[in-house]
């Protein structure tokens, strides 16, 4: 009986708190969801690049190599969205860049070698050997060059195909791999870090008293922004000391993977002001909060695939829905600079969408913190 009653209390206690029993109960079912709309569909096509060698129309066999390949439809919808290249330079930046996943290389005499008695054309595929999306289009594109080939010449195997890894893509280990998405994690965790140490002082209503001296909100939200800041920085340092410690390598320029580090605090800490000034309270900062990570986490392709919904195309650039999110960017500006060992002018977009994004954040969240100082008592968006 009274175990009874301390479950009825208990009950009616959590039900008065409608917006942390919702939060708590659809959050999974929403994410399940959201996954299924973005990945239900098996028609999403992998980017591919052919590199010829001449600048005028490809030749007969290069033509149907290409052809192949644009045509290969396992699931009913084109498999391989192919673009044909003849700069090599441009080739290379556009998979460092991550414009186009897998690039094939044809040798300049493929097609004669193709239909001559005794030669073997070789193709050359390029890409990040660490990239799912690489290793799954490269298996299919070497099925999809042999059966091509075999038909022509006759006779199977018809063709050479050779692997150019970038960078150390090809000599990762598997903990190598995981350690751009790792630094990643380091700067997630200042949602709960800035979150929570605002929504305590309002709950504890210290806000409301600064409020009352000459201190101004711009100046206050700085300040708690510059230790939030801080402690982000010292948790990538520490991470990243102990990634090397461990046998870890970066390719390329660690003050550069620092520097992106940085800018995607900075917009992190903004995520964690405007998740506080709605909250209002260290319980509902926390649920918030892990809602913000989820999808920070799920949705940014640092552990899971991401989906892609294309909503913009500014010219080779294709712009995302989750390309909003400050973690699609860090995960892959440090995956290019630390395992392909891309250059400033390599991840330029990153850069500045991390700019960008940061900026619209930290401003979003100071509108919202300059009304936070309301005690935690009051009711929040009408909900008792």
């Amino acid at each position: 009986m009274r175990f009874f009653c301390v479950f009825l209390v208990s009950l009616k206690q959590k039900l008065r708190d409608r917006v942390s029993l919702l939060l708590t109960v659809m959050t999974a079912p929403l994410f399940v969801l959201l996954y299924w709309v973005f990945f239900n569909d098996a028609s999403a096509s992998y980017r591919a690049a052919i590199l010829t060698a001449t600048d005028g129309a490809p030749k007969v066999h290069e033509e149907g190599v290409m052809q192949a390949l644009a045509t290969f439809s396992p699931h009913g919808a084109p498999f391989f969205e192919v673009t044909r290249m003849t700069d090599e330079q441009a080739f290379i930046h556009a998979l460092i860049e991550g414009r186009v996943v897998i690039g094939i290389m044809l040798d300049p005499t493929f097609s004669n070698n193709l239909t001559t008695p005794g030669a073997v054309p070789e193709i050359t595929l390029i890409g990040n050997g660490s990239s799912p999306a690489y290793r799954i289009s490269s298996a299919l594109a070497t099925k999809v060059i042999e059966g091509y080939a075999a038909k022509i010449a006759g006779i199977p195997p018809a063709v050479q195909l050779k692997e150019k890894l970038l960078g150390l893509s090809g000599t990762r280990t598997p903990f190598e791999a995981y350690v751009p998405g790792l630094l990643v994690f380091a700067v997630i965790m200042l949602i709960f870090s800035s979150a929570m140490s605002v929504a305590r002082e309002v709950e504890a209503g210290t806000l409301a008293r600064i409020r009352l001296t000459p201190v101004r909100s711009i100046e206050l939200l700085l300040g708690l922004s510059a230790v939030q800041l801080l402690v982000g920085g010292a948790s990538v340092l520490l991470t990243l000391a102990t990634a090397f410690a461990l046998g870890f390598r970066s390719h390329g320029s660690v003050a550069l993977a620092m520097g992106i580090a940085a800018l995607a605090s900075l917009a992190t800490v903004g995520i964690g002001m405007v998740v506080a000034s709605l909250a209002k309270s260290q319980t509902r900062a926390f649920l918030f909060g892990s809602v913000a990570m989820f999808l920070l986490i799920l949705f940014s392709g640092i552990v899971f695939p991401r989906p892609a919904v294309t909503v913009l195309t500014l010219g080779q650039r294709k712009i995302d829905l989750f390309d909003a999110l400050p973690t699609t960017h860090m995960g892959a500006a440090l995956e290019k600079v630390m395992t392909l060992g891309a250059g400033a002018s390599d991840v330029s977009y990153e850069i500045v969408s991390l700019f960008v994004i940061g900026l619209s954040s930290f401003g979003l969240g100071g509108l919202l913190f300059a009304r936070s100082g309301r005690p935690s008592a009051e009711s929040w968006d009408g909900l008792p």
